[in-house]
This record gives structure tokens, C-alpha cells and sequence, in this order.
């Protein structure tokens, strides 16, 4: 799924919410603990803080 033109999602954050909402259960993350981890440590990354 690609975002809208113009869109005010961060792609960081885009990508971690499309694959908490894959089709395949093997394709998202394992747990909501898993995903907010992946969340906290994208935006660390991308702020310069990892």
C-alpha cells in the first residue's frame, strides 16, 4: 500500500502501521509490545536519539 500524495504520516511511522495491519499474521509484528518497541526505537532513530 503506498501513502497518498501529500500525506502528513511520517514514513517511518507509515511503514510500522502498514505492517501492523498485514493481511498475513506471519507479516505483522508478533504483539502490541513488539510494535510499540518498533515504534519508540523508528522515532529515536529517526530524531537521532538511537
Amino acid at each position: 500500500m503506498r501513502p497518498p500524495p501529500r500525506t502528513r504520516v511520517p514514513q517511518w511511522l507509515h511503514h510500522q502501521l502498514e505492517r501492523g495491519l498485514a493481511v498475513k499474521p506471519d507479516e505483522r509484528h508478533p504483539s502490541m509490545r513488539a510494535l510499540l518497541a518498533a515504534l519508540v526505537f523508528s522515532f529515536k532513530l529517526m530524531h537521532g536519539l538511537a
